[in-house]
């Protein structure tokens, strides 16, 4: 259509940008005695899960089923719910799950860029797994970024152990994603688009 310019997503630039910033620079790995592929990194901050014990209680009991690690950042206002409605005990259940202070930009992409699989409730993340080609288990109802879903990178398990068990264990990208979200120079095309416009 007339006045419309398809420029991808900045979020893919940030991406490309600060990716080898974070493999060269990040200690992460290190520091948390990992290995590439041998963990699975979890984030949780949506008001639907961390609000809800039940939904709670389902998550961590399928991630306990994991036969690697789960590597936690913990929100400190997750911290907060779990203390509050004595919910710790589902943690200490979970072996797998290893509960770590948040960390900053480059450590959390390199924990994404490392991760054997991704396990999350964000709107930004699934989109950054699928930029690294990351299997991306979705722990809501539904997602934004259905493209993802499509393309056999992200499932969708809401808060059902079985689900989450059953995408843990088997649940596998078969093929190479295709660039739904640009070529990682959205910016360029939007300055571009911005000065033709002006001219």
């Amino acid at each position: 259509h007339e006045g419309v310019y398809l420029s991808g997503d900045v979020m893919l630039d940030a991406m490309k940008h600060f990716l080898p910033m974070a493999n060269a620079n990040s200690k992460v790995l290190e520091s948390l005695s990992l290995s590439a592929g041998n963990y699975h990194l979890l984030t949780i901050h949506r008001a639907e899960n961390s609000d809800d014990s039940r939904r709670l209680a389902e998550i961590f009991s399928g991630l306990s089923a994991s036969p690697l690690p789960v590597i936690f950042p913990m929100h400190p206002r997750m911290k907060g719910i779990l203390a509050k409605k004595d919910l710790a005990c589902l943690l200490e259940k979970a072996w797998q799950i290893k509960v770590i202070e948040p960390v900053g930009f480059l450590d959390m992409i390199a924990l994404e860029s490392n991760a054997n699989k991704i396990i999350t409730d964000s709107g930004g993340v699934q989109k950054e797994a699928y930029f690294l080609k990351k299997a991306c288990i979705t722990m809501r109802d539904e997602t934004e970024w259905t493209e993802t879903v499509t393309e056999g990178y992200n499932i969708i398990t809401g808060a059902d152990r079985t689900k989450i068990v059953d995408a843990i264990l088997h649940f596998a990208p078969v093929h190479e994603p295709k660039n739904y979200f640009g070529d990682g120079l959205a910016g360029l095309h939007i300055a571009k688009a911005i000065e033709d416009y002006l001219k």
